[in-house]
């Protein structure tokens, strides 16, 4: 949409809070990279310079600094790839075909590049320690999960997997957003949460062994950190802290989830968009010495509707009544919530 996101008027929709937003990047493939690229993540740099491996080409031989200077593009001889154990692990966690490719995406059909690669152990331990699924345990204990981890890079729109698809991993945001949607088959979506660094998302599915029941797309550039099934398993087994953590997340989230269809059976829009921006500046929002609170610039309009059930266009309407009535203002396209608790009274009018 070109109009701010509070200003009146139609526009496109999944427009950006007050500006154009950018096309998502669909269908994403990864290279799988063997043997010891594959285990120290020393993969050569891809044509965006971030690591990957590009599809065209093969996994290539550690040659030294001399050799690979005076080799030509031409003369240069790609080895086969080999499949080592770990990368058959990656490839059957992520759902490779046997080529070693893993696939992802969004539903726009262009294709683009991420990594799946180890980590150092100071970032896994950075990432497990803001994850309250794991804070109960000791260095030790992260060190030891933090070995089994990979991490997934993810541009704004991909996904990182699908309704229906297969529970192999936990993830955790390390880094960025993501948003847990249920998907229309008339192309829509009704947003579930939304995560930022910290959330875990994907256990409901190793718990109970059933397909995805949702899919999680970034709402921005994202880094996950995927635990295996297994892993996962033996951790609630073996340890009463994340079994503890685990219980209390799943509690929260069937309150919250109660509380949704609350408001969407007993609320108007107004009211439902109200509780729901306020709810956002609580949990997520970044809170000024004046007591307003600035929300997530990744959201949308479009975001905002598929949160409450309702379009693009009258998301638009109402927040212009909500700035008008001196709830919201905005500042750089990004709402800002004057007084959460009168947007809250405002909700129940």
């Amino acid at each position: 949409m070109g109009a701010a996101l509070g200003a009146g008027g139609d526009g496109n929709d999944g427009g950006a809070v007050g500006a154009a937003e950018d096309v998502a990047p669909g269908w994403l493939e990864v290279a799988v990279r063997a043997g010891d690229a594959c285990a120290t993540g020393e993969a050569p740099a891809g044509p965006d310079g971030v690591g990957e491996w590009p599809l065209s080409r093969t996994a290539e031989p550690t040659r030294s600094a001399s050799a690979a200077a005076s080799a030509s593009p031409q003369t240069a001889s790609p080895a086969p790839m080999a499949r080592s154990a770990e990368s058959r692990f990656i490839a059957s966690s992520y759902g490779a075909r046997e080529d070693g490719v893993v696939r992802s995406g969004s539903s726009t059909g262009s294709v683009c590049d991420a990594t799946i690669r180890p980590m150092s152990d100071d970032f896994a331990l950075e990432a497990l320690g803001h994850c309250r699924l794991f804070r109960g345990l000791g260095t030790e204990s992260l060190q030891a999960i933090g070995q089994t981890l990979r991490t997934r890079r993810f541009r704004r729109g991909e996904v990182l997997f699908h309704e229906g698809d297969p529970g192999d991993a936990l993830f955790i945001v390390a880094s960025g957003a993501v948003k847990v949607v249920v998907p229309s088959e008339e192309g829509g979506e009704a947003i579930l949460a939304t995560l930022r660094r910290g959330d875990f998302l994907g256990e409901l599915a190793l718990l109970d062994g059933a397909p995805r029941s949702a899919s999680a797309i970034a709402l921005e550039a994202t880094q996950a950190l995927a635990l295996p099934r297994d892993r996962f398993n033996d951790l609630v087994a073996s340890e009463p802290a994340i079994r503890d953590a685990l219980l209390i997340s799943l509690s929260g989230e069937l309150r919250r989830l109660t509380a949704h269809v609350a408001e969407l059976h007993f609320l108007d829009l107004t009211g439902r968009l109200a509780a729901r921006l306020a709810r956002l500046a609580e949990e997520q929002g970044d809170r000024a010495a004046d007591g307003s609170v600035r929300l997530d610039a990744s959201l949308t309009q479009t975001d905002l509707a598929a949160m409450i059930g309702a379009t693009r266009q009258s998301v638009n309407k109402l927040l212009g009544e909500f700035v008008a009535d001196g709830l919201l203002r905005f500042e750089h396209d990004t709402i800002v919530v004057v007084d959460v608790q009168a947007l809250l009274r405002a909700s129940r009018r």
